[in-house]
């Protein structure tokens, strides 16, 4: 199962993420009201269940957060430009968990 889930987020798992102040995209202060987040991800979450059909896994919850996570935290570390203690903050985390995550996660930081 989870083989289908890293083919449908098309997300390698065991590939390192890396990041360059060269990559970075802005923060802006204002949010895009055009963008749907909620459905945004409902409808990722729909079409992956559509494409499993009824072999649901039984950890189907730690997977999708599993998914999540790492390039919430990736991006998070991009815009703030590798500093951990800002993405902690950001993040609602501490810093040191975001040192864990980055292993975890093989998440390096290239400047």
């Amino acid at each position: 199962m989870k083989n289908l889930v890293d083919a449908c987020t098309k997300s390698p798992q065991n590939h390192p993420t890396t990041m360059t102040t060269s990559t970075l995209t802005p923060l802006t202060s204002t949010p895009n009201t055009d963008f749907d987040f909620d459905e945004l991800i409902h409808h990722k979450v729909r079409q992956f269940l559509q494409i499993i059909e009824e072999y649901y896994p039984e950890n189907l919850h730690q997977l999708f957060m599993e998914k999540m996570e790492k390039p919430l935290l990736a991006e998070v570390l991009k815009q703030t430009n590798g500093n951990k203690t800002h993405a902690a903050k950001i993040l609602g985390i501490n810093r040191n968990t975001i040192h864990r995550k980055m292993k975890q996660y093989n998440i390096t930081i290239a400047k």
